[in-house]
């Protein structure tokens, strides 16, 4: 059995001191969907919210990573820990992008100023909930589930263990009910996967505009190597030859030890895909502009994986706006702290 990350032991919650709920014991595993289901005042949100530290709790424990909840202080909690409740926000005057960055404030310092890796991670947070067109839109003039979207991709960012969501689907139509089900769902099983290499120039140079996850075929000591984090995808790329996937340009540093059981750094290695995706890929592929571009590689159940991108070549003038985007993203973000000092 899988150590449990949250433990709730004998929990009381409730209102003024005065407990609704007693003897509550739950105990919650990394990677699990846990979901709290009873009529209306049953006193579900109540417990979200004493787990959470917005009520504060009538009586018994409530442990994180064996860390008493009530003895962390509001930074820890927040890298342990994001939030998403169905109250409806009104910011003023703040974007989409705006709102997905403020989850990266507890790994800024005092003047919370975001680093251009905080900046990629807000980047990767929108696009695993498909809402990378949101990003300079205002926050209140999209919709319900363009908004639940967006603070789940706060909540993302903020690199959390543990995502508490109450009521996520309320306010959305059967469509998005089951897209952002289907989110939450890989975001566990992604939960354990160890990034080994990450392309991000892809991204600059390239729209992507579908992903497929990929198996390869290793051979020799390529896998101690890659345990190792000694990859790269920088100059890498993808074709599709008699109905096969390869990955050509990815560099697998030997093994210190490996020897004569050493390949070369830079060989060809096939990418193991479904037949049904490579039909998908290489009828894809026939339409003017796209081609395939490696984005990571990383561990999952122990098993390396591919992630690869159908991208399209940005233009230079799309290189630009991104990059002028970003730097006035980050210069207003400075002024808005700076003021706020004085």
């Amino acid at each position: 059995m899988a150590e449990q990350y949250i433990n709730m032991d004998n929990l009381a919650v409730g209102y003024n001191g005065k407990a609704l709920i007693h003897d509550i014991c739950i105990g919650i595993e990394k990677g699990e969907i846990v979901t709290l289901i009873g009529p209306n005042g049953a006193g579900k949100s109540t417990i979200l919210k004493s787990i959470t530290r917005q009520l504060k709790i009538i009586s018994g424990n409530v442990k994180i990573a064996d860390a008493d909840l009530s003895k962390l202080s509001f930074r820890d909690l927040s890298t342990k820990m994001a939030v998403v409740l169905t109250d409806r926000m009104k910011p003023e005057l703040m974007t989409c992008h705006d709102i997905v960055a403020t989850g990266r404030y507890p790994y800024t310092g005092k003047l919370g100023i975001l680093s251009r890796e905080d900046e990629q991670k807000v980047d990767e947070a929108m696009e695993a909930v498909h809402a990378q067109e949101l990003g300079d839109r205002d926050f209140n003039a999209i919709s319900d589930g363009q908004r639940q979207r967006v603070l789940l991709a706060r909540a993302i960012c903020q690199e959390p263990e543990i995502i508490v969501l109450d009521e996520p689907t309320s306010f959305l139509d059967v469509r998005y009910k089951l897209e952002l089900l289907s989110i939450l769902r890989n975001m566990a099983k992604k939960k354990g996967m160890k990034l080994i290499a990450n392309n991000k120039k892809a991204f600059h140079d390239y729209f992507i505009e579908d992903t497929y996850e990929a198996g390869i075929a290793l051979a020799g000591t390529e896998v101690k190597s890659l345990r190792m984090g000694k990859c790269s995808i920088k100059e890498s790329f993808i074709r599709v030859e008699n109905g096969e996937v390869y990955i050509y340009g990815m560099h697998i540093s030997p093994y210190e030890k490996g020897n004569i059981f050493n390949k070369d750094p830079l060989r060809i290695r096939k990418l193991l895909l479904h037949r049904y995706e490579i039909n998908k890929i290489e009828a894809k592929l026939k339409e003017k502009g796209l081609t395939l571009v490696p984005l990571k590689v990383y561990f999952k159940d122990s098993l390396v994986k591919v992630e690869i991108g159908m991208a399209r070549g940005k233009k230079l003038y799309d290189k630009r706006q991104d990059i002028a985007k970003k730097d006035q993203r980050r210069e207003a973000e400075r002024d808005f702290k700076v003021k706020n000092l004085y």
